[in-house]
């Protein structure tokens, strides 16, 4: 089985970068803004936006804990001042601060 943190490769955040650009988003003047990682996984996009703009306030739900350990575990190797917060799979997906973005891999 291939090492999973290729996923994680500079290659990927440029990607995620000029897609964005060609969608005309350009997140790197977002501070502060609230983006809700939806069926985050191991934190896939949520780290490669964070690599663009590391001030962004992130929330990732998953319903899989394995999952958001893992997430969690991926983003703190980033050298961020804030870890973004993460809604445990028993919780309710009630979301008390209404994300500026909502994003999600899944289609």
């Amino acid at each position: 089985m291939p090492n999973a943190k290729h996923r994680f490769a500079p290659l990927y955040t440029c990607e995620i970068g000029k897609t964005l650009e060609h969608l005309g988003v350009d997140i790197s003047h977002w501070n502060e803004k609230n983006i809700l990682d939806i069926c985050c996984g191991n934190g896939f996009l949520s780290y490669h936006l964070l690599k663009i703009n590391p001030h962004l306030q992130m929330t990732l739900l998953d319903i899989n804990k394995t999952e958001l350990d893992n997430a969690k575990l991926n983003i703190s190797e980033l050298s961020i001042t804030h870890q973004p917060s993460t809604i445990n799979h028993h919780t309710s997906p009630l979301i008390l601060i209404p994300p500026d973005l909502k994003i999600s891999l899944i289609s």
